[in-house]
């Protein structure tokens, strides 16, 4: 019995002895790319270079400093992902030593309020602090250039952050849904704004874009919903703005026109030719706009103007894009152009005030659910040269997007002979009307056409018989 003791007493001195030694000393020989080190609550993944890097951490951690070095061994880079979810983590210090942050390396720590990244950092992943809920101050590295995809996609704490000195571009989603951002200072070297930087930013207020600046990608301020002016600054050469509206340099393309811009009756000023796509989406006052000069229109220009109540199209406008006037829910005057030939798929979606609209004689197209969910259009008359009907383009809603749609409580629609129509209105047995002789428009001018040659043709024959019959007299001659 007591040789059983002292076997046991001697493993657990042996053990005790080995847990107080180093941490390399558990490696036969050096320290390989294949050990993993657990230092406190990290684990640590040794590279080629002989550095190391945090793989992971435990996800029971609240308060990490990482070391500079473990056994005299560097501590350079943190893996991708490696606190991921670290719900717990409320504080976390980096030592000067790292120079690499891969991708999401501290997505989801969801409750780290603070957080500084030494200047010694130069490689900098997409998503680094993507979903951090509760971030609301960061210290971003002075030698950074580059803001990487999706940095703070998802802050939604973050109210204010001071950018490098030496920043030249904000990338794709940088600030995505970062809803209490109140304000944001750009380095006088930014030059490209990438797509989607800072939509759904609901808190920002003013944009002050400086002369660097060359390059703003498409949507970078969409649902920024308290924005009242984008500012240019007057020595920019890609940009200006006219009264807080983004325009291109020479004022032909208007961009963005801010989504609390102050005006509720606004004029396109003379120059402007194009309004870009999603230029006026969301503009919460806008109720009337002129846009006379207008010769070009982009893609879900009017989207969600809830407040918009009429409007004129300019007659140099031949089709009107997808989503249009979509959401426009006061929406109750809208004055086609003439010569209009395209009206896009979803372009009157939920327009539930317009009560009439006339539908040019030239319209070739109505696209997928163009004015689907119209409740207060009752009556619909279409031209006889439609080519080109969407699905569920008009006389239809649903309570709910996943609802078979139902036919507009009195709606009904009036055509002339037309297969397309015909087909349309009998698949959703919606009430119609075809009148008479319309849809026929080609039948004057073919009878008209069928009498000139008639007549032709007899002036022909009577010429003919006439010349046979003075023919045979001079024979009989």
């Amino acid at each position: 019995m007591r040789h059983w003791k002292q076997m046991i007493c001697g493993l657990l001195g042996s053990v005790m002895v080995f847990s107080a030694l180093p941490l390399s000393v558990w490696a036969e020989g050096p320290v390989t790319e294949e050990d993993d080190w657990v230092v406190d609550d990290i684990t640590l993944e040794v590279q080629e270079d002989g550095t190391a890097w945090i793989k992971n951490c435990f996800q029971s951690a609240t308060a990490v400093e990482v070391p500079a070095e473990v056994d005299g061994v560097k501590i350079t880079g943190i893996k991708e992902g490696a606190f991921s979810e670290c719900f717990l983590l409320e504080s976390l210090t980096l030592p000067d030593t790292i120079t690499t942050i891969q991708d999401s390396a501290f997505y989801g720590c969801s409750v780290l309020t603070t957080l500084q990244i030494p200047d010694s950092v130069t490689t900098f992943g997409n998503g680094t602090l993507e979903a951090c809920t509760a971030l609301t101050d960061v210290q971003l590295p002075e030698t950074l250039e580059t803001l990487p995809t999706g940095t703070f996609y998802g802050c939604t704490a973050l109210e204010t952050i001071t950018l490098p000195e030496h920043l030249t571009t904000i990338g794709q989603e940088s600030f995505y849904q970062c809803t209490a951002l109140k304000e944001i200072a750009f380095p006088e070297q930014l030059q490209t704004i990438e797509t989607y930087a800072f939509q759904g930013c609901s808190a920002l207020e003013t944009m002050e874009i400086p002369a660097s600046c060359t390059t703003i990608g498409d949507f970078a301020f969409e649902g920024c919903a308290a924005l009242q002016e984008i500012l240019v600054a007057d020595d920019n050469s890609n940009y200006q703005d006219q009264d807080g509206v983004l325009f291109n340099a020479d004022g032909t393309v208007l961009i963005k026109y801010p989504d609390s811009h102050k005006q509720v009756d606004y004029i396109v000023p003379d120059g402007c030719t194009r309004l870009e796509d999603w230029s006026f989406t969301g503009a919460a006052s806008l109720k009337s706009i002129d846009m006379k000069n207008i010769t070009e229109l982009g893609e879900d220009v009017f989207f969600y103007c809830q407040s918009l109540q009429s409007i004129v199209i300019p007659e140099s406008i031949k089709e009107l894009p997808n989503n249009t006037f979509a959401y426009c829910t006061e929406l109750t005057s809208v004055t086609l152009p003439s010569k209009l030939t395209s009206i896009g798929d979803f372009c009157f979606y939920t327009c539930v005030r317009l009560p009439e609209i006339a539908i040019p004689e030239t319209v070739k197209k109505i696209g997928k659910q163009a004015f689907y969910n119209c409740l207060e259009l009752k009556q619909l008359t279409l031209p006889s040269g439609i080519e080109e009907l969407g699905d569920g383009a008009f006389g239809l809603y649903a309570e709910a997007e996943d609802e078979t749609p139902s036919v507009v409580k009195n709606f009904s629609v009036t055509y002339g002979s037309n297969s397309k129509i015909k087909k349309y209105v009998s698949q959703y047995d919606i009430p119609a009307e075809v009148t008479e002789g319309s849809g026929s428009s080609w039948v004057l001018p073919v009878c008209m056409i069928s009498g000139v040659i008639l007549i032709a043709a007899v002036v022909v024959v009577i010429l003919v018989m006439k010349k046979k019959k003075q023919t045979g007299k001079g024979g009989t001659a």
